[in-house]
């Protein structure tokens, strides 16, 4: 492979991750044990530019997956940034439109995702993610993402 294979690979497998993460919360009864295995065993997810840590490894990221409201929600990826780094890593930075429908409508925001992936011959993985809602989304109407997801995530 070139260089440039390689690396349009990783962007690939980082979009892929990315596609996979959002479409877990949008799909009821969804398996969390398939799911983690996206994630590094050590996995760091964070909010708020890292000032609040939700967990530090698998087993902290389950316990905080249990804790997710199971409302129907929908994940817009509105720009993806990928930028190589060294040693088999990268970076995916993303804006997307999070939306939630609630008992008294349809509430959402815009977040940003900081991201960090490990690259190997078994796949790409999350490292860590950084989760940070930057601004209201006030779409009045729900406009569900799960369909997009899991066919963008192949």
């Amino acid at each position: 492979m070139t260089r440039s294979s390689d690396q349009l690979r990783a962007q690939h497998d980082a979009l892929h991750l990315a596609y996979r993460w959002f479409a877990f919360f949008e799909a009821p009864g969804s398996a969390l044990a398939p799911h983690l295995e996206i994630f590094d065993p050590q996995v760091r997810l964070s909010g708020h530019q890292a000032r609040h840590l939700f967990a530090d490894d698998r087993d902290s990221l389950a316990a905080w997956f249990s804790t997710v409201p199971g409302e129907r929600s929908s994940h817009h990826i509105l720009h993806a940034a990928f930028e190589p780094a060294p040693q088999g890593t990268s970076r995916l930075n993303m804006l997307v439109a999070y939306q939630a429908m609630r008992p008294t409508g349809v509430q959402g925001a815009i977040i940003r995702y900081e991201t960090e992936l490990s690259h190997g011959p078994d796949g790409a993985r999350f490292l860590s993610l950084d989760k940070t809602p930057i601004l209201p989304d006030t779409q009045a109407h729900f406009a569900p993402s799960w369909a997009a997801n899991r066919v963008l995530a192949l």
